[in-house]
């Protein structure tokens, strides 16, 4: 292929064309809810970004109040410009409300879902949108960057990109349903982009076709897909072949509009327009993301036998290893016949408490506070004192049938080790 990647880096650098590009970052506990902002044509002096927020039941705190189980979200979008200055803002609060407790477990897959929609001039921007979930005061965020170009500018012009999961043909029109997240780790197979080609041509014929990079190496690409464009937005869609054996990280996802070839290779000159998103693969189970799938093993301590890690460990590769480790949860889920594993859900939701709350000379995870919290849950109660007026601090958590656990700070720096009883010979297990 007679493709140069400096000369298109080049051509994307001095705008020869026009180039949307969207890329998204997290935050500890950003899967907690899903989010997704995606640029296309609007008026003459801006464009419309459409963001999405995707909520699951599982992610909140739901508190029984009668007969009834309610969360609270509050949630907010912030745009700002490239030196880092706001230009706009979006809140909203809603109160969620079910009878069935199972349901608000996440055990439904039910989610909470708006879309919000604003204009913005052309340039450069970060949007950062964040959940706070006022019953536990658990609060998360995401960022994503935008660029927005002046759609007008350019005989032919891409849309930032969407990716759809499905799409079903209804009386000739097309439902289409996005995928509210850049990590294609779970979907199986094929997948979707979809995107709005925007043409001043009456009628008009293109190519397109995408391309999956891994930084600058191009790992995947599609064969052409030839479609006729009339004046204005055209809605289009390809089919993304996920490729196998996708290693966990970040790529990036582009579709190139190309002038009609019968040929696979292309010139520089034969680029009508060019739009790319970040994506990236990261395996999830349940509700949850595993960044680190090595760190995950590890913080099996509590749940599994060192022989079980071990053997889990020993995986010649980190495919084997995930097979190995989904097993191992598989043997747990209390619901097998659901898609979510709620023993798994729960355990390393109290990881993730205890990395927040619990945080030492170590990890929150590895602190006797922490090893406690995972294994038994949150406690009745919680009292702190330095009664015995030696300067230590001691903490004593109570649980049900009267069980006490009692920590003590010796340095005066947070460092609470268990001080009664001695050792503990329990596992965590799901209830």
């Amino acid at each position: 292929m007679k493709y140069t990647k400096f000369l298109l880096a080049l051509l994307l650098a001095l705008m020869a064309v026009p180039s949307q590009s969207q890329d998204i970052s997290y935050t500890s506990g950003s899967e907690a809810f899903f989010f997704d902002a995606v640029v296309f044509r609007g008026s003459r002096d801006s464009a419309r970004i459409d963001c999405y927020f995707v909520i699951p039941y599982q992610s909140l705190n739901f508190a029984k109040s009668g007969e009834y189980y309610v969360a609270k979200v509050s949630a907010n979008i912030s745009v700002f410009d490239s030196i880092g200055n706001k230009i706009t803002s979006y809140s909203y609060e809603k109160s969620l409300i079910e009878e069935d407790y199972f349901v608000t477990q996440g055990g439904t897959a039910k989610f909470d879902a708006k879309q919000i929609m604003i204009k913005l001039s052309p340039g450069s921007y970060q949007i950062k949108a964040s959940i706070l979930d006022e019953t536990s005061k658990a609060e998360y965020s995401q960022s994503k960057n935008v660029n927005v170009i002046d759609f007008y500018s350019f005989p032919n012009a891409l849309s930032g990109l969407l990716i759809v999961s499905a799409i079903e043909e209804i009386d000739g029109k097309f439902k289409i349903t996005p995928h509210i997240s850049d990590n294609i780790g779970n979907i199986k197979g094929d997948f979707f982009a979809f995107f709005e080609y925007y043409s001043r041509e009456p009628s008009q014929e293109a190519d397109f076709l995408y391309q999956i990079f891994d930084g600058d190496n191009l790992i995947s690409q599609g064969k052409r897909t030839r479609k006729t464009a009339q004046y204005g937005a055209n809605r289009f869609f390809i089919k993304v072949s996920k490729p196998n054996k996708l290693s966990q990280g970040g790529y990036v996802l582009r579709i190139l509009a190309l002038k009609p070839s019968d040929s696979e290779d292309y010139e520089i000159e034969d680029i009508l327009a060019v739009s790319q998103r970040s994506i990236k693969s990261i395996t999830r189970m349940g509700g949850l993301v595993l960044t680190d799938l090595n760190k995950s093993i590890k913080q099996l301590r509590y749940v599994a036998t060192q022989s079980e890690i071990e053997y889990i460990q020993l995986g010649i590769s980190d495919d084997e290893k995930m097979t190995r480790f989904e097993a191992f949860w598989k043997n747990l889920d209390p619901t097998p016949a659901t898609d979510r594993n709620e023993a798994f859900d729960e355990y390393y939701r109290r990881i993730y408490v205890a990395n927040k709350n619990f945080k030492s000379y170590s990890e929150g995870w590895m602190t006797d506070k922490g090893m406690i919290f995972i294994i038994f849950g949150q406690p009745i109660d919680a009292e702190r004192s330095n009664q015995y007026g030696d300067g230590r601090v001691y903490e004593k958590w109570t649980y049900g049938n009267n069980r006490e656990f009692i920590f003590v700070d010796n340095s005066g720096f947070g460092d609470f080790r268990l001080l009664r009883p001695a050792a503990i010979t329990e596992k965590f297990k799901y209830e």
